[in-house]
């Protein structure tokens, strides 16, 4: 499989792998469910990315920690380098917030040479208490559906959405479509690997700025008017 994979990581019982069977619809291949053994680190499954532009066979790895910041040293460690460019998605799942494991979190991806999209996925609903905004880690509640008063979408077609805008290497035996049409336009538009480049560099700064929910979204309707040299409206998102 060449591609990078998904690290869905949390503590034991936290949601992983309702998360993977919600995500593929099956579960995690050497999972057994009759064994005592409750540790799920070093299961993995496969899930097949698809939208209107490609289809691809990503990897999930699975993982489990009993202590975070030794779990994360250890993937921020040299040794761990390979591992860490084969990782395009992290799900890091949890059953209540805790603030020291959100601020390792934040810490964690801060260094990185090379930013990993990481989603705190919010596995339970008795313990609602919203984590803080953070340029590093979106928050996503899995059990919420539908759309928010912004318009944005919820839960697990949430994460999909991230996943759509993950870089998962794609290689020349796959079928990736060449044209980009914008939803509601009738013309297309063909970007060449300088001009996508500099749109994907843009949209990853626009995630990362501090800047509130708003005014990303301004940006990101001029991005996008940029490309199509027209007035594009917000209410074509929808």
């Amino acid at each position: 499989m060449d591609s990078k994979r998904i690290l869905v990581i949390g503590k034991s019982k936290s949601g992983k792998v309702t998360f993977v069977k919600a995500l593929t619809g099956t579960l995690p291949s050497g999972l057994n469910l009759t064994s005592n053994e409750t540790s799920h680190a070093g299961l993995s499954h496969e899930y097949t990315l698809k939208n209107k532009y490609f289809q691809k066979e990503v990897g999930l790895w699975i993982d489990e920690y009993t202590n975070l910041e030794e779990t994360l040293e250890a993937y921020a460690s040299e040794d761990a380098k390979e591992v860490i460019n084969a990782i395009g998605a992290i799900i890091y799942t949890f059953r209540s917030y805790e603030p020291q494991e959100w601020s390792l979190w934040n810490t964690f991806s801060e260094n990185l040479k090379n930013p990993i999209p990481i989603v705190g996925l919010h596995m339970d609903t008795s313990s609602m208490v919203v984590p803080p905004d953070s340029p590093y880690l979106e928050y996503v509640a899995f059990f919420q559906t539908g759309k928010n008063e912004f318009g944005e979408k919820l839960g697990l077609e949430r994460v999909l959405e991230i996943f759509d805008c993950c870089e998962w290497d794609f290689d020349s035996n796959e079928n990736v479509s060449e044209d980009f049409v914008l939803p509601g336009k009738d013309s297309s538009m063909s970007l060449d690997d300088s001009e996508l480049n500099a749109l994907v560099n843009q949209v990853k700064q626009l995630r990362g700025s501090d800047l509130d929910i708003q005014e990303r979204k301004k940006q990101a309707i001029s991005f996008i008017n940029s490309l199509v040299d027209e007035r594009f409206q917000e209410s074509d998102l929808n």
